[in-house]
């Protein structure tokens, strides 16, 4: 009977760590999808940078900032055909 109960929570966890590996994956694909598209649009951000980090987090959310930007308000992205080659 004891064994029957240890197996049964072995493999809940085991299922739940598989979900937890599914989801974490899923995740860090959509994230390095984010930025790949970031870096083909703002050459700034493919390279080494020499400045402070606090100047690099500015870049940064300045760059994701201007991206969002034009995506809402142009009607034609002019990069978007670079980002899609890039990710095809």
């Amino acid at each position: 009977m004891r064994l029957n109960s240890i197996n049964v929570n072995l493999l809940k966890c085991y299922i739940l760590l598989k979900c937890f590996n599914l989801k974490h994956a899923k995740a860090r694909n959509c994230i390095e999808r984010s930025f790949g598209t970031l870096k083909v649009r703002w050459g700034i951000l493919r390279s080494n940078s020499c400045y402070p980090i606090k100047t690099q987090n500015r870049f940064f959310l300045g760059c994701c900032l201007l991206h969002n930007f034009i995506r809402t308000h142009m009607s034609v992205d002019p990069y978007e055909d670079d980002v899609l080659e890039t990710f095809s």
